[in-house]
């Protein structure tokens, strides 16, 4: 869809970018996310603290740099939720609770 706006020229409107007031629109630099390692680059198998990567929300597409490790989140043989809130890294297979900054 394109739709033009008066003062605003087609060059300063990016894909992902949203139409409304300035109150509704909140920006966040840091986010808590729960996130599951599906692979990694075989120079850095494991996700730690300054980690540099992409990710992909929604049509945004955004350089950022997880900041902490929150927790570990292990299941047992009974389905059970077990949290490891003093580990330092996350290795492909495993699911975490990280601080994922954005990188400027």
């Amino acid at each position: 869809m394109k739709i033009l706006v008066k003062n605003i020229k087609e060059a300063d409107v990016f894909r992902g970018c949203i139409i409304t007031r300035k109150d509704q629109c909140h920006v966040a630099y840091e986010i808590m996310a729960k996130v599951k390692i599906l692979n990694l680059p075989s120079a850095n198998p494991i996700l730690s603290p300054g980690f540099s990567c992409m990710i992909h929300l929604h049509t945004s597409m955004e350089e950022v740099k997880i900041s902490k490790i929150k927790a570990v989140i292990k299941t047992d043989e009974n389905d059970k939720k077990i949290t490891d809130k003093t580990a330092k890294f996350l290795t492909p297979g495993q699911t975490g609770i990280v601080i994922i900054k954005v990188s400027f």
